[in-house]
């Protein structure tokens, strides 16, 4: 549930802005390799890790970081250069959750999606919650 939430969070960061108006951003749900050969550029979220612990004495109140991964994927007749600008743009649009850790990966080629690829890990301090339906 905290995980989801945080991907929604990030899908409509990315959908209001507008460095990706004709871009699809999308959460990367179901969770399964389905190979397409993509026509155009895609932006993915995906959950990634929670890591929290009690910050309270006598009750569970739990915070930490929580990490969601964006991936850009862009038709090879982009070119590879384009994959990392999409990155770079979606790292400025997730500045204002104050990330303390970003992870971007080298730019692959897939050719079963005849794309390129490029991945950022995002991880944010959260407070998640006292399990009581606190978001």
């Amino acid at each position: 549930m905290y995980l989801t939430n945080f991907v929604e969070r990030t899908v409509d960061m990315l959908q209001g802005s507008e460095a990706f108006e004709d871009i699809a951003v999308l959460p990367a749900y179901p969770l399964v390799k389905k190979p397409t050969k993509l026509p155009d550029t895609v932006i993915t979220v995906s959950p990634l890790t929670i890591d929290a612990n009690s910050i309270s004495l006598g009750e569970c109140v739990l915070a930490g970081k929580m990490s969601v991964r964006i991936d850009a994927f862009v038709p090879y007749e982009k070119g590879s250069p384009v994959t990392l600008d999409i990155i770079e743009k979606a790292i400025g649009v997730m500045l204002d959750l104050h990330p303390n850790a970003l992870k971007v990966s080298e730019i692959k080629a897939i050719d079963e999606l005849n794309c390129f690829n490029c991945s950022c890990d995002i991880t944010v301090n959260s407070y998640i919650g006292t399990g009581e339906g606190d978001e």
